[in-house]
């Protein structure tokens, strides 16, 4: 930091990303297995013969409920029989009207229940009609869509065309194309970065020009996902994901510093990955919810670094301590955060009591909100 300022961002990102989210999310993979298996080891510890008396109950259980289930169904069944036997014997003129009567009851629930099929795949039919034709082709009629396509034959050429790219883009061969050029181009970027490609200035500007050669390729397939699907792009986040990635690629292409984030085009393996697409979608899905305990946090961390700048702001231009830990309200919130992840938090107390011995108290309250019951 004393160099680039900005360097706390990067670094908080990624201890975020990976001390809190991921290794979280691993332990509670981890605490769900443990409790599914508790919950079996429960049932064993129970011993063999009191497992099987319960199991043995709950089977006379089971099959007693169905039993009674089964006679009162036949008691039923054999009461509407004889009431129907004895109308039969007593007039059958009433029997036959009754079996017309049953037998219209019947011929009109099918013919609603044909209606609701009917509606049901005339609404998808329409769901489909939309996902595949813009929306101002969608809502005029069918009869006037159609004469308009068949009257304009430039939109039956561009019509077509756009099929064959969409057909083209969203092969699996090109699909996996895509993802191995991905891969290829990350590692490259990794490759760069070896003492062997940047001490030799030839090697570097061969890795520079494939580099861009990726770029292109990507620039080329975002065109055709963009040409294919139209303004119905923007509604796949992940493809507009992809596309930022893209124009931002191209946009800080000359600026120096954000050279270093063209390695983001690595992040579009999670975008081609149906595995790690479903969990990101799953864990962006569990962040709305999480509002509460992100508005928790802040609340701590704002009150707990007015607090220690107030009480520790002096310390080092006093020669107290080697760092600035809490000169202002923004070395209190990163020495917070320092604190938070358990980073070398002990070293800062010990300097901090040598002058204030009670200070251990308000950093142990913090650590054990934030640490341990806030994050977790």
């Amino acid at each position: 930091q004393r160099t680039y300022p900005w360097a706390w961002m990067p670094f908080l990102l990624f201890i975020i990303i990976t001390a809190f989210v991921v290794v979280n999310l691993i332990i509670a993979v981890i605490c769900d297995a443990v409790h599914v298996l508790g919950g079996e080891c429960k049932t064993g510890l129970l011993g063999y013969e009191e497992y099987e008396e319960e199991g043995e109950r709950a089977a006379e259980d089971d099959a007693a409920g169905e039993n009674a289930r089964r006679r009162v169904a036949n008691r039923a069944t054999r009461r509407e029989s004889n009431a129907m036997r004895r109308i039969e014997e007593t007039n059958p003129e009433i029997s036959t009207m009754q079996r017309i009567e049953e037998m219209q009851r019947q011929l009109d629930e099918m013919l609603s229940v044909q209606k609701r099929m009917k509606a049901s795949i005339n609404v998808l039919a329409t769901k489909l009609r939309a996902s595949t034709v813009g929306e101002d082709e969608y809502k005029a009629p069918v009869a006037v869509r159609r004469r308009r396509r068949s009257d304009d034959p430039r939109w039956n050429a561009l019509d077509r065309a756009r099929r064959v790219v969409g057909d083209v883009v969203n092969d699996d061969r090109v699909c996996n194309a895509v993802l191995a050029a991905i891969a290829i181009n990350a590692l490259m970027m990794g490759a760069a970065t070896l003492p062997v490609v940047k001490d030799d200035p030839v090697l570097l500007s061969r890795f520079e020009v494939a580099d861009a050669a990726f770029l292109v390729l990507f620039t080329i397939e975002s065109a055709m996902q963009l040409a294919h699907r139209g303004w119905r792009l923007f509604r796949d986040e992940f493809l507009v994901f992809d596309l930022l990635i893209v124009v931002a690629s191209w946009t800080l292409v000359e600026a120096k510093v954000f050279k270093a984030f063209r390695i983001f085009r690595a992040v579009r393996l999670i975008t081609r990955v149906d595995a790690l697409r479903n969990f990101v979608v799953a864990l962006f899905g569990v962040f709305p919810k999480m509002s509460a305990i992100f508005m928790l946090l802040a609340l701590i961390f704002y009150i707990f670094s007015v607090m220690f700048t107030q009480l520790f702001k002096d310390m080092y231009g006093d020669g107290l301590v080697e760092e600035p830990y809490f000169d202002s309200l923004y070395h209190s919130l990163f020495t917070l955060f320092q604190m938070m992840t358990l980073d070398e938090w002990a070293g800062i107390l010990f300097q901090i009591q040598r002058t204030y011995p009670w200070a251990w108290l308000p950093f142990f309250v913090f650590i054990l909100l934030t640490g341990f019951v806030v994050v977790n």
